[in-house]
């Protein structure tokens, strides 16, 4: 019986042992899995404001809501790392670089899933579910383990720390955690951009091990500045145009760096910087000229032409960088003149250029009858028969004028080395018959009146009663310089109010040294006018309406960024200004006291062809503006 006894307990005991290894084998099996993983489409929540993450890169990182009622968890994500956890109620959000293939997640009671391999990509600002399927923890009293953490707290916080041989997860935060038995370890800290740190750390029973790394910059800044006259020069870094002056740079790496800086009209400056850590490197851009202030001179009347662009009247002042160009004095019917100007030295510079010489063709010139007075364009020179052999080339007025005969013009195309003929027939003046109504003699009383003799009828003047003028039309004949006015009259008075838009010509803009990408933008502005007059009727349907008034203005209408210069400071990182070039539609003299103008007086005439005071009809208004000479405007008038 006793040996019985001793043989029962024998295999109790061995019952207890198999049962105690087969619960430790159990405890110690992975009780982690994933039961599913899918986007959540309509979930906005990685893209929105205030629950939205950035990676080490700056782009909106992925989120992963990980349901599970257990906590406690730790996700790796390996190499790409995670940018950020947060606990919540019934799950963890999960923040990852996109892109990102698998996943670890570790647990103190409930052991390892290792290597979870997302079933479709991982793409940026998107959410996704994934569903744990875990054992249930449960709090149980054992003996203590030779083990503490390791709480590692670095900046900048996408730095890389590494614990022996092992890579730890920093967190958005900048911390890294790992539980290690005692000992001492080897770690290291680095990070792009900034020098490497590296020490030992001791794990002890005396509680967890915190280490604390602020990495040294292992970079600096450049500051460009100087005088206004080198401002928009460009800047070259290690051969890269970076910007222009003045401009501060950001995060360069220390050491040597090669700066080039370059502005037209000026000597390319080429130096090398040294960056220093954590500091800024200033440049003080001094740029040695490459040009000389030349003024181009001629007779007032010739067009000054550099390389094929129409530069000025007369003279023309501008800096002209050290070369050689081809210069040409133009003059309508003389032959051009055209030299080698060398610009070899800075400084100023007046070159006297030769005038263009005249172009002259023989004109032989009657009329009938003979002894016609002739002018040609308003200039007498004698009278018919007459041979001219200095007559400009070209398109000219002649003028017939004889006591008797009615004035005739003629227009004639003198050429060169051709026998240029013109002839004119002068007429005499129509005789102005009286009406019988205004011939009195005792002979017309006896004479029998005779009835339903028709009247001459009294013309109607214009501008009798209220009327509303609607004009418009085109200034100085060209559909560039185009407006309209708004007018009414009564009694012969009238006021008159008005705008025009003045063509200027055209800003051509290159970007990033790409000739192919060139836009051109037209120049206009507006000028607004002020008149008031008094209309005269000749006949039904002739109006003459002597006006004078005010000019104001201008105001900008298309291309302001252009003439304010706005245009240098507007250009996106995509597209940078290299080159811009003004074509302009007249003297640039002109131009620019047109900008300057803010008032000015104005006096003319309106004539006027209509169908009545009332109707359609079409206007010439030739008229005087003070300081800019005679202008012609013409179009289209609507009288209510």
């Amino acid at each position: 019986m006793y040996k019985d006894d001793r043989k029962i307990r024998w295999y109790m005991r061995r019952m207890v042992l198999m049962l105690c290894m087969l619960v430790g084998a159990t405890l110690s099996a992975q009780d982690i899995s994933v039961s599913s993983f899918k986007l959540l489409e309509n979930d906005l929540t990685a893209n929105t404001t205030g629950t939205m993450e950035r990676d080490q890169n700056g782009e909106t990182a992925a989120l992963i809501k990980v349901v599970t009622t257990q906590q406690g968890f730790v996700f790796d994500g390996g190499m790409v790392g995670i940018v950020k956890t947060k606990q919540g109620v019934g799950e963890v959000w999960v923040y990852v670089p996109h892109g990102i293939k698998k996943i670890t997640i570790q647990h103190p009671q409930l052991g390892v899933l290792r290597d979870y391999y997302f079933p479709i990509p991982v793409e940026k600002s998107k959410t996704y579910e994934m569903v744990l399927t875990t054992g249930k923890v449960e709090t149980i009293v054992t003996h203590s383990v030779n083990k503490q953490f390791v709480v590692f707290n670095v900046k900048p916080a996408d730095a890389i720390v590494e614990l022996g041989d092992e890579v730890l997860t920093v967190d958005s935060e900048g911390y890294a955690t790992k539980s290690m038995p005692f000992g001492t370890y080897d770690y290291r800290v680095t990070c792009a951009n900034y020098h490497t740190t590296a020490g030992k750390v001791t794990v002890n029973a005396q509680g967890k091990a915190e280490v604390n790394v602020t990495l040294r910059p292992n970079f600096g800044w450049i500051r460009f500045d100087g005088d206004s006259e080198y401002h928009k020069a460009f800047i070259y870094i290690d051969n890269e145009r970076v910007g222009q002056v003045p401009f501060t740079t950001g995060n360069i790496k220390s050491g040597a760096h090669r700066i080039k800086i370059v502005k037209p009209m000026y000597k390319t400056y080429e130096h090398e910087v040294t960056v220093q850590d954590d500091e800024t490197t200033e440049v003080n851009v001094q740029l040695v000229p490459n040009f000389a202030t030349t003024t181009l001179v001629t007779d007032e009347n010739s067009e000054i032409w550099v390389d094929g662009e129409r530069k000025g009247k007369g003279r023309w002042t501008a800096p002209m960088e050290l070369g050689e160009y081809t210069v040409e004095v133009k003059r309508e019917s003389h032959r051009t003149v055209s030299e080698v100007v060398q610009i070899l030295t800075v400084g100023e510079r007046t070159i006297q250029l030769k005038s263009p010489t005249p172009i002259y063709g023989a004109l032989e010139i009657s009329s009938n009858p003979l002894r016609a007075t002739v002018y040609i364009d308003n200039e007498e020179v004698g009278e018919t028969p007459l041979i001219l052999n200095n007559v400009l080339v070209g398109s000219r007025r002649v003028t017939f004028k004889k006591e008797g005969y009615e004035t005739t013009n003629k227009t004639v195309v003198v050429k060169e080395n051709e026998e240029n003929r013109l002839s004119a027939t002068l007429d005499k003046p129509q005789a102005v018959v009286k009406p019988l109504s205004s011939v009195y003699s005792p002979l017309s009383q006896s004479q029998p009146v005779k009835k339903n003799v028709p009247t001459a009828k009294k013309s109607k003047l214009a501008g009798w009663g209220g009327m509303l003028d609607i004009g418009f039309g085109c200034s100085d004949i060209s559909i560039l310089n185009y407006g309209g006015e708004l007018g009414i009259s009564y009694g012969g008075f009238s006021l008159s109010m008005g705008a025009r838009a003045h063509f200027m010509g055209y800003y051509h803009v290159t970007y990033n040294d790409n000739d192919d990408l060139l836009e051109s933008q037209q120049i206009q502005l507006l000028r607004f006018s002020t008149k008031i007059g008094y209309t005269l009727g000749l006949g039904r349907y002739i109006r003459i309406t002597p006006q004078v008034g005010l000019v104001y203005g201008p105001s900008y209408f298309m291309g302001k960024e252009y003439i304010t210069g706005e245009i240098f400071w507007n250009s996106g990182s995509d597209k940078e200004i290299t080159y811009v070039d003004f074509s302009p539609s007249e003297d640039y003299d002109d131009i620019q006291r047109f900008i300057d103008m803010r008032h000015g007086v104005v006096a003319g005439a309106r004539f006027e062809l209509g169908t009545g005071n009332a109707g359609f009809g079409v206007y010439a208004t030739p008229e005087y503006v003070l300081d800019e000479g005679f202008k012609l405007n013409v179009g289209l008038v609507f009288r209510f």
